[in-house]
């Protein structure tokens, strides 16, 4: 038989229901009020949990005094206690989603009457949110999702123990982490019922009101982000450039100019600077120079003249042996290039297939693509701004998780003269196809040559304080010697 009515009309329960309920802390006006009912109509006596579902009775868990559990055959798989879920009153609370109907029972006694419960307990192992197509476990959250469209809020307090974990990580996948909570029980508790029956009605508020957001990768409060890395800084030892471009790993540079303006020469000079001074293995991407000659001429000439000023010989061969084979394993040491083949088709997967073997397998500190302009760009039916776009933060992306310094060199779109005749001085906006150039770097660096004097102006530098201000130095080439020096005057 099912005790359904009262003296008064009213539902009731038998006293050993009552005492079942107050030895769990709760009420059996609170049971009267979310529809449960005692039973003897089955094998022992039980507690009766319907589940509804618009007005309806779809199901019905019966749970004996000794916590034995069972369901209606067939019965449909919602949420207990889902009718909280469309009563108007309830939708700015949050909503609160436990593991049984006694700790619902315990959250809507304690004036959080937005609860619902899992119609079945813990899985011990994770189930794939691409089994839910033949798997009925997770039923009852894909009827719940459309009436949870506005909720943003949800505070998983399942159990607390391994498969209560599995539960929750399982929930808050399929109702979206970035809106879920977790509870974290008093010591000795594992679930909310029990946080009633330890530490009372403010107990249970406490454990629910100090719910933690499930943490999402990327969003931090201040005191919580780490610490951040202390990426070394290297100057060049250049004099007064030094001020204004400072080399630092994990950033990423463009450096452009007007063809022959002697962007790789200075390049060349700079890599050596940093070769010399913190020993740094230099990689350059060359697509208009010559490994062979342009670049093994001017590292030569560059070494002698450093090391044995004022009794460098004009031709290589004239270099004796000994000089030779120090130039050589110093070149050796800090340098490396690639450089395609006639057939290889230059795009930006070739190009970091590459730049991964000159970091992991040489140690390279520094990657040099010289110029962009020169490989192979497919866009693949999107706009050249948008591609440049993926272009550079793909750089950037490989510069950070590399903790390198890349350079890229690209030149502008086209070359702006004055009224009389004069090559004007580009801008970064001024680089082929897009303006992302300027936005993106983290220095931009303009190279220009006049009348024997080459500028060396930083026109973008996303941290001043630390990798150098804007503003630019002149200076002067020695052909005979590939070094440059630090011009006077203006130009």
């Amino acid at each position: 038989m099912s005790y359904a009515t009262t003296a008064d009309g009213e539902v009731g329960l038998p006293p050993e229901a009552v005492t079942h309920l107050q030895e769990r802390g709760l009420l059996d006006t609170t049971a009267k009020a979310l529809g449960v009912y005692a039973s003897s109509s089955r094998s022992s006596k039980c507690l009766v949990f319907p589940y509804e579902k618009d007005g309806k009775v779809v199901n019905n868990k019966y749970r004996t005094y000794d916590k034995k559990f069972s369901t209606d055959a067939g019965g449909e798989q919602v949420a207990w206690n889902r009718q909280c879920l469309q009563d108007p009153t309830l939708m700015k609370e949050p909503l609160i989603i436990t593991e049984g109907e006694l700790d619902a029972m315990t959250a809507v006694q304690c004036g959080f009457r937005r609860t619902v419960s899992c119609p079945f307990g813990a899985p011990s192992k994770q189930i794939d949110v691409e089994r839910d197509d033949v798997s009925n476990k997770y039923a009852f959250v894909r009827d719940m999702l459309p009436l949870l469209e506005e909720c943003t809020e949800i505070i998983l307090a399942v159990d607390g123990d391994g498969n209560g974990q599995v539960l929750r990580d399982d929930l808050a996948v399929r109702l979206g982490r970035t809106r879920c909570k977790f509870v974290q029980y008093p010591k000795g508790c594992k679930d909310l019922n029990d946080a009633l029956m330890a530490y009372g009605a403010k107990g249970v508020e406490a454990t629910i009101e100090r719910a933690k957001w499930f943490p999402v990768e990327g969003v931090f409060a201040f005191s919580d982000l780490p610490k951040a890395e202390e990426k070394p800084v290297y100057d060049l030892g250049m004099g007064s450039f030094d001020y204004h471009y400072k080399l630092r790993r994990g950033d990423f540079s463009v450096f452009t100019g007007v063809p022959s303006s002697g962007k790789s020469t200075f390049l060349n000079h700079v890599m050596c600077k940093l070769a010399i001074k913190h020993r740094l293995r230099v990689c350059f991407a060359s697509f208009e120079q010559s490994p062979q000659t342009d670049h093994l001429r001017a590292l030569r000439k560059w070494y002698l003249w450093e090391f044995y000023k004022q009794t460098m010989p004009e031709r290589w061969e004239q270099v004796e042996e000994k000089r030779q084979a120090s130039c050589a394993d110093w070149i050796d040491k800090h340098f490396r290039v690639i450089h395609p083949s006639w057939d290889d088709a230059v795009n930006l997967e070739w190009l970091i297939e590459r730049l991964q073997v000159a970091v992991i397998q040489h140690d390279c500190d520094v990657l040099v693509i010289d110029p962009f302009n020169e490989m192979e760009h497919n866009t693949e039916g999107e706009s050249m701004t948008l591609y440049i776009g993926f272009f550079i933060k793909t750089l950037k992306r490989f510069a950070i998780k590399n903790n390198i310094h890349l350079i890229v060199v690209a030149h502008p779109r086209k070359v702006n003269k004055d009224k009389d005749g004069n090559v004007e001085i580009p801008t970064l906006y001024d680089i082929e196809q897009s303006a992302m150039w300027y936005n993106k770097c983290d220095l931009g660096v303009i190279i220009h040559r006049q009348a024997g004097v080459t500028m060396a102006r930083t026109a973008k530098s996303r941290y001043e304080d630390v990798i150098g201000k804007r503003g630019q130095v002149l200076f002067t080439y020695d052909e005979e010697t590939a070094h440059f020096y630090e011009y006077e005057e203006e130009l």
